[in-house]
């Protein structure tokens, strides 16, 4: 429900700025909030405002012409100040006519505000900060809200007061010729040749109660090679590179280890080419998904309702348990979770087999 401003004096021409300052993830899940808005607003440029370490997965989308990435600043006070500076001179260039926030954190609002831009759509915010709802000139109020609902339609709901036509609900990243080459090339110094479409292993989260275990993750490494005579490529970030050698330590037949060796931006690519991606719930897996790599996701404390992608290709993997989602830190958010803990390597099997037969027998 629109609660402040009027579908009708949202003009839709000149240059929309959306902004995005959540988690990698949450940046894969809005691309088709950017399609929408691009779709919709035919004459205008469209650019993103996301976090630095997520920029990178929007280079080469059709849709945008172009990307700010928001990075904190770093240094002495000069140093910082001249960052900020720099920061809003970039969003003024862009004559920005309409900024569309599509959260609710202090940062986007500034980066609104900041971007010069007459219509400012966001999400009205219920909490101690009366100053951030005034600045904006357009406030949507979602109170029925579906919930649990999938993630990228929830940033699609900001949209919805304005009778916007959304031709494609399902995320999407666009694999540049740039991408493909390194991943290519990543590739093929590990031995893997070009015609290989490996399996993606991805067992890592941010967040340690997502995580499934290292011996379990060598032993269905070792199962798709005995079983499909198939490689898997393990990607994780530089914080996973321990556990990555682990892993690999722990495997009768050697996998193709590029944890810390992929910026986010090279995950696309290196995924595309890979035949089937099997993850924990994490970004991995929004991008995989998103290149349409068919995916197993294996979840646990978080809803799949409202992370899991979509689409036949794609296969949710969990415990049948009245508690799940529980929807906290792991079991009484303990940081520890029975059901990625107890998820068995028969019971990923069950879930993998059939997807691992169609796509490599």
């Amino acid at each position: 429900m629109l609660i402040k401003g009027s579908k009708k004096n949202l003009e839709k021409k000149g240059n929309v700025l959306i902004i995005q300052l959540g988690d990698i993830g949450d940046v894969v899940l809005t691309t088709p909030a950017i399609r929408a808005v691009a779709e919709n607003f035919a004459e205008a440029k469209v650019y993103a405002c996301v976090w630095d370490k997520a920029a990178g997965l929007l280079e080469g989308n059709e849709f945008l012409e172009g990307v700010i990435p928001v990075s904190k600043p770093k240094g002495g006070l000069r140093e910082q100040i001249k960052h900020q500076i720099d920061y809003i001179k970039k969003l003024r260039s862009l004559d920005i006519k309409v900024a569309v926030d599509l959260r609710t954190g202090t940062r986007g609002t500034f980066a609104s505000v900041l971007s010069g831009a007459k219509i400012r759509l966001g999400r009205w915010a219920g909490d101690n900060r009366p100053w951030r709802n005034p600045l904006y000139t357009h406030l949507v109020y979602l109170d029925k809200e579906e919930i649990p609902q999938y993630a990228a339609e929830h940033h699609l709901n900001v949209l919805k007061p304005f009778d916007f036509n959304v031709s494609d609900r399902y995320p999407f990243l666009t694999v540049t010729r740039a991408m493909s080459d390194k991943a290519a090339q990543l590739l093929s110094e590990t031995g893997c040749s070009s015609d290989e479409m490996p399996v993606a292993l991805h067992p890592f989260s941010l967040w340690s109660y997502k995580e499934w275990g290292l011996e379990k993750s060598a032993a269905l490494i070792d199962y798709i090679w005995d079983n499909f005579n198939q490689k898997t490529v393990i990607t994780g970030g530089p914080a996973d590179m321990d556990k990555a050698l682990q892993i690999e330590a722990l495997c009768k037949q050697k996998p193709i280890n590029l944890a810390g060796k992929t910026g986010i931006g090279d995950l696309a690519g290196i995924y595309s080419k890979c035949g089937f991606f099997i993850g924990v719930d994490s970004a991995a897996l929004h991008i995989a998904a998103a290149v349409n790599t068919p995916t197993v996701g294996l979840y646990g404390p978080s809803s799949s309702t409202t992370w899991a992608p979509r689409g036949k290709m794609h296969v949710v993997a969990k415990k049948n348990w009245d508690c799940v989602p529980c929807r906290n830190k792991g079991c009484d958010d303990s940081e520890k979770s029975r059901c990625i803990d107890e998820f068995t390597l028969e019971e990923m099997i069950d879930f993998a087999a059939l997807r691992l037969e169609r796509i490599y027998r």
